[in-house]
């Protein structure tokens, strides 16, 4: 059975058992599956978090012996699987069941080579100059995570085409880098780095690093610093050995003895505030305490559904841009079904940057977004501007308490799009109560 189809009969489970919908009731609203074109099974993810650690996995081979993986990082390690935990120097995903051991990354298929590259350039800069991962146990280190998002230009239409020349956006066919002339352009794969630390990293530490990076990296038109905060979970790290290092990369010898000097300096004071979480969730949502573009453009530029997105370093967009576009002209269609849809209004719970909020904009007579992050209502407000849509409306709020203290209002027409959590108590109510034609 595939993958989409497991999910199909895994969500028509979820309405007949939780829903309490007979099961010839959910067959007949069904619709075919979108699935992804065959070329677009791999490379397909704009966005990918790995996790800097000095707990690393490793996988035993026939030729391991306790003693060579030892002596290789410095420990004896211990046997997890078919692989052993060892003290080192790691980047990768973390293990599965652990939220401090990584299993270090050599190449993810689901993004496109372009990000890979950068991912390898980081690992190589970092360890260059002497950066290392953090590690509670010892409160030592500055490195938490790497986050590398991309925008592609996808999907192509003459619509899409449309929109980009009218913003003002195009390519530069004299620089194999997007950041040289600062356009944002989205002719060509873009990239961002996103460098999260611990609070005791200075972003005057990271310059020479995003300085390197945005010099010699294809495509990467930005590179950011963000600070995690102190009382968010520690974790622990998986070790790697130092690779080799690429001979290009040469950084001043006084800009390696700051850092290193830093990230033993307040050893102390991290040690304290923070503690390691042996939850077996896995990675947490980062909570940040500032963020810091280092170099290149504050934010990428994506077109779907014929408009333009800027977005943020930690503003929400859907992961899969090609099937993005998919999922949105299915909700613009029901949407559309409710037949005085032009005289409607549409609320957008969950919006995040707005896309679908805008997509739906031309579709009915006003249309309401609401999202808690203050970041993505700021880009779904400017990207309304940047398209020229007037009749939608940003607000940012926990759902909850807008839902609690009864600010929702009324609509014909209601689209929910939350995070895996799911929807709030309060906003369940409201949808029962709120009057909508359609949800």
């Amino acid at each position: 059975m595939s993958q989409l189809q497991h999910k199909v009969e895994y969500v028509q489970q979820l309405f007949v058992r939780i829903g309490k919908l007979s099961a010839d009731d959910v067959a007949a609203a069904r619709k075919e599956p979108a699935a992804a074109l065959p070329e677009l099974q791999y490379r397909y993810r704009n966005k990918i978090q790995l996790a800097f650690s000095t707990k690393v996995w490793r996988k035993t081979t026939n030729s391991d012996s306790d003693d060579s993986c030892g002596s290789a990082a410095g420990s004896t390690g211990e046997a997890v699987h078919q692989g052993r935990v060892v003290d080192g120097w790691g980047l990768g995903f973390y293990l599965p069941g652990s939220n401090s051991v990584v299993m270090p990354l050599q190449e993810c298929h689901l993004v496109r080579p372009e990000a890979n590259q950068v991912i390898t350039a980081v690992r190589q800069v970092c360890q260059q100059v002497g950066l290392l991962p953090y590690d509670p146990s010892k409160g030592q280190g500055l490195l938490r995570h790497l986050i590398i998002r991309s925008a592609s230009g996808a999907p192509s239409s003459t619509a899409v085409a449309a929109a980009a020349s009218s913003d003002g956006f195009t390519s530069s066919s004299s620089s194999s880098n997007n950041a040289a002339d600062g356009s944002g352009s989205t002719a060509k794969m873009q990239l961002m780095a996103i460098i999260v630390t611990t609070e005791a990293c200075k972003s005057e530490s990271l310059q020479p690093v995003a300085d390197w990076l945005i010099a010699h990296c294809s495509g990467l038109v930005s590179v950011v610093h963000s600070m995690q905060t102190a009382t968010t979970a520690a974790s622990n790290g998986g070790p790697e050995n130092p690779e080799s290092f690429d001979s290009s990369i040469v950084l001043p010898s006084s800009t390696r003895q700051s850092i290193t000097g830093r990230q033993r300096q307040t050893a102390g004071q991290r040690r304290s505030r923070e503690q390691t979480s042996t939850s077996r969730s896995g990675a947490q949502a980062l909570r940040l305490s500032s963020t810091k573009i280092l170099a290149g453009v504050p934010y990428l530029t994506e077109q779907l559904c014929g408009l333009m997105f800027h977005i943020s370093p930690h503003s929400f967009f859907q992961t899969n841009t090609y099937q993005a576009q998919n999922l949105y002209e299915q909700v613009i269609e029901a949407v559309r079904a409710y037949g005085n849809a032009n005289n409607a209004t549409v609320l957008d719970l969950y919006c995040g940057t707005g896309t679908i909020a805008l997509c739906l904009a031309r579709y009915c007579e006003q249309v309401q977004g609401f999202d808690v992050s203050a970041s993505a209502i700021a880009d779904a407000r400017a990207n309304a501007d940047r398209n020229g849509i007037s009749n939608a409306q940003y607000v940012c709020g926990d759902l909850n308490q807008v839902a609690e203290k009864g600010l929702l209002g009324r609509a014909e027409v209601v689209v929910v799009d939350p995070a895996r959590a799911g929807l709030a108590r309060s906003v369940v109510g409201y949808l029962l109560n709120c009057g909508a034609k359609r949800v």
